[in-house]
Order: structure tokens, then C-alpha cells, then sequence
């Protein structure tokens, strides 16, 4: 438990979370399904997935991109910004996967090539 030099901050299940200069990401599970928690200071947002099963979550914090892994489907992105207003729209980032069963991401990065923007993935 916590004492004078800690505090709690999340209090609840995570498959996944990251934190980030005071920034909070958690990937969660209860009994409806799966929801993203973004918290900054006392702002809070909670962001309610799709029936998709959510494996795990990596973020890119220098580009704001939020990966989520799925068993089944594949890997999919959104952005920072997009949490932070209390929404998503996810899109799928498959190309080249040798499988959609994705149980953890070890690592993703975005990179611009010319006018395209290239992922890579670590396994």
C-alpha cells in the first residue's frame, strides 16, 4: 500500500498501461469488455473498444500513436489526440503480419518514408 511518497493512480484491472511525463494510458478489461482509461492530471477520459479481444497496448509517445494488439484480427493504431477527446477510430496495421493472432507487442514505431508513413512492429 501507499504511504506519504506515494499515491495510487489506477486502481483496477490492466492488460496493459503506460505513463509518460504525467500522462496515463491504461488498457483495461471488465464485465462489458474492453475500454481505454486516459488520465492526465484530473482530467480523465474512458473510452469504451468494440467486441474485439484486446491483447495488449503499446504507445509511441514522441508521435502519439497508441498501438493495440488483437487475438484474432490483427494490430491496430489511433492517436494520442484522438484518446484524449474521448474517442477512437482504429485502423488496422496488418500488412505483412504473419499471423492477426497478435498476443504482446514488444515494441512498434512509426517512420516516414517520402509521403508515406512506415510501421514496424516487434513480436
Amino acid at each position: 500500500m501507499c504511504d506519504d511518497t506515494c499515491r495510487v493512480v489506477y486502481d483496477g484491472y490492466a492488460v496493459s498501461f503506460s505513463v509518460n511525463n504525467g500522462e496515463l494510458i491504461v488498457l483495461s478489461k471488465d464485465r462489458v469488455g474492453y475500454k481505454l482509461v486516459y488520465r492526465y492530471g484530473s482530467a480523465e477520459k474512458e473510452i469504451r473498444l468494440d467486441d474485439r479481444t484486446f491483447t495488449d497496448m503499446v504507445v509511441d509517445w514522441n508521435k502519439r500513436v497508441v498501438f493495440l494488439s488483437t487475438y484474432g484480427e490483427g494490430v491496430f493504431y489511433t492517436t494520442l489526440d484522438e484518446v484524449k477527446k474521448g474517442y477512437v477510430t482504429l485502423t488496422a496495421v496488418n500488412d505483412g503480419l504473419l499471423t492477426q493472432n497478435q498476443k504482446s507487442c514488444l515494441r512498434w514505431s512509426v517512420s516516414v518514408c517520402g509521403n508515406s508513413e512506415v510501421f514496424s512492429v516487434e513480436v
